[in-house]
């Protein structure tokens, strides 16, 4: 009976915990694939200014005070929250409010992070510099790889690191 007890208190041990381990990272990885109520797109998440003029408020509707006006169309933000037809965006420097979807457009955008980024003919280091833009350069996003993306502005397209941009994460790759 012991040995009975013994073994069965150890299939707990084996067999139990690995479950325990499998919901908390259910329960993490549910965290990381948030998708919003409104759009069921995933937050956070990239977006652009569509408009010419934008306000982003302390609050997700028009009777909220106004925190910050933009007046860059191309410039990205990052979608933290929605609201109905508002969302809660932020801009490279953190700043930013809850803002009218009509708005911001899904096309992604890029901003450069450093003065002379360099923009390479290939995704590679020593590849052919193309063009060096200035810091917070606005870029549309044509495709990524993993530590490369390859982006236009200005007439000039080119591969610029990731680690020089803001507005892709990390582990995207799209085409």
């Amino acid at each position: 009976m012991k040995q009975t007890i013994k073994l069965f208190f150890l299939m707990m041990l084996f067999f139990g915990y690995p479950s325990i381990s499998f919901s908390q990272e259910a329960e993490i990885a549910a965290e990381e694939t948030k998708l919003g109520e409104e759009t069921g797109l995933p937050i956070p998440r990239y977006v652009s200014m569509k408009a010419t003029r934008g306000n982003a408020r302390k609050g997700s509707n028009q009777t909220y005070a106004v925190n910050w006006v933009f007046t860059k169309p191309g410039i990205p933000f990052r979608v933290l929250d929605e609201d109905g037809n508002w969302r809660f965006v932020e801009t490279q420097d953190g700043i930013g409010g809850w803002m009218f979807s009509s708005l911001l457009t899904g096309k992604r955008t890029v901003l450069t992070t450093r003065d002379n980024t360099p923009l390479k003919a290939q995704p590679i280091e020593n590849s052919r510099t193309i063009a060096l833009a200035e810091e917070k350069v606005i870029g549309d996003v044509l495709k990524c790889k993993l530590d490369w993306c390859e982006i236009e502005s200005n007439g000039f397209k080119g591969w610029v690191q990731k680690t020089n941009l803001w507005g892709v994460d990390p582990e995207e790759i799209f085409e």
